[in-house]
């Protein structure tokens, strides 16, 4: 029997915590864990945290989301694992898309599926719905040269067998920035992907000292998590994120910038 370990790596992101804790708690498919790695947030983070006992809260020093994960798979007990970014957003049938497109392609590493995206502008306006945006629909074969020529899927959309983890190892604590795409590219080299049938939901993007917004990441029909957007205030500019929302590591306290 296949177990699911959710990670959420987070760093000073209380103000949106809830929303992913709440979304990857009303899971039609049940996790069997849900990992909340702080890693040394300086908010409100441990605050939030106490308000879900039924989530596993591990609070370490400051080193950056690939340490974080790192450390989040060395504790998990799953035979799968879903990183889910803190500031992303996972639709209900989420898990349950992405484990039956594990299940349905038994040779496959990892399942990954479409994202939809959606702003919340800083000046309070209605939220702004969009598209996928870049996406490729291809066979497993072309997974790998499809990801070179440019990222397509996110890390909250993915589900990785923990077989394919080991063989991958950890994730690379010298990179300052697109760890998840680094991550993917060597799944890739590795092993085959399943793409949902369907949209699964939608990731978010990175903080800024002046606005909130949000996107979304789905499957190949419906999408399995929302992504947020950041825009600055008083600007239509938005920026998306590619799932390092966490801090660089002790030597900096800026956001990374987006892909």
């Amino acid at each position: 029997m296949h177990s699911t370990s959710v990670v959420i790596p987070t760093y000073n992101r209380a103000s949106l915590l809830a929303d992913t804790l709440n979304s990857v708690l009303a899971q039609i498919r049940q996790p069997d864990e849900i990992l909340l790695i702080d890693d040394g947030s300086t908010d409100d983070t441990p605050a939030i945290a106490a308000r879900y006992p039924q989530v596993r809260y591990v609070r370490t020093e400051n080193q950056g989301k690939s340490a974080a994960i790192n450390h989040a798979m060395t504790l998990m007990i799953g035979t799968r694992l879903w990183v889910v970014d803190d500031d992303d957003i996972v639709c209900p049938d989420a898990l349950a898309k992405l484990t039956a497109a594990l299940e349905a392609n038994p040779t496959a590493g990892f399942s990954y599926g479409r994202h939809d995206r959606f702003t919340d502008p800083a000046d309070g306006g209605a939220r702004v719905w969009q598209d996928t945006g870049y996406w490729r629909d291809c066979h497993p074969r072309d997974f790998l040269i499809a990801t070179m020529e440019d990222m397509f899927t996110h890390q909250s959309g993915m589900l990785f067998d923990k077989t394919l983890l080991d063989a991958i190892g950890p994730f690379n604590t010298g990179l300052r920035r697109s760890v998840d795409y680094d991550y993917i590219l060597r799944a890739a080299r590795i092993s085959t992907g399943a793409a949902c049938p369907s949209v699964q939901g939608r990731p978010a993007g990175l903080s800024s000292s002046t606005s909130a917004s949000m996107m979304a990441t789905a499957a190949l029909a419906p999408a399995s998590f929302r992504h947020r957007k950041w825009s600055d205030a008083g600007s239509s500019t938005t920026r998306s994120s590619s799932g390092t929302s966490m801090s660089p590591g002790p030597s900096t306290n800026s956001s990374l910038a987006a892909r």
